[in-house]
């Protein structure tokens, strides 16, 4: 499947909180979710390595009242810059060896997936099939 890196990076952090916090889904929903997530994670752990680069390139180190460092900040006169190069890292197109669910597949419980969630994992999700409810009309005469 054809994805956009942001639509991975988005995505895998999506799943990363769904399939590690306690949900009310169907079991094989939990099952294909957290098989989407061992594959997008190897995406993903690519995508952070190249923009933890960015950060430590364009950014400064952060240290703490000890004078430790602490991790990394780009400073604001540099924000525009990392944010153009960034969104040059999101918008590229990888193939990716998985396939879209489908949104019924998922279950449809309040506990379950939240909408925010459902936006970032964007083309992972897709309507139908519907399933209607079978009328055996011979039951009902």
């Amino acid at each position: 499947m054809k994805l956009t890196a942001g639509n991975v990076y988005d995505a895998y952090y999506a799943l990363n909180g769904i399939v590690n916090t306690k949900r009310v889904l169907p079991q094989t929903a939990k099952y294909r979710l957290a098989r989407l997530s061992g594959v997008l994670k190897k995406e993903y752990d690519l995508l952070e390595a190249e923009r933890v680069n960015l950060v430590k390139e364009l950014g400064e180190p952060v240290k703490d009242e000890a004078g430790h460092e602490t991790g990394w900040q780009v400073p604001p006169a540099k924000m525009e810059e990392y944010g153009k190069r960034w969104s040059e890292y999101r918008n590229q197109v990888l193939e990716v060896p998985v396939e879209a669910l489908y949104l019924t597949s998922l279950g449809d419980d309040p506990n379950g997936i939240e909408a925010k969630e459902f936006e970032m994992l964007g083309a992972l999700v897709i309507e139908g099939p519907y399933l209607t409810p079978h009328l055996d009309l011979d039951r009902v005469r």
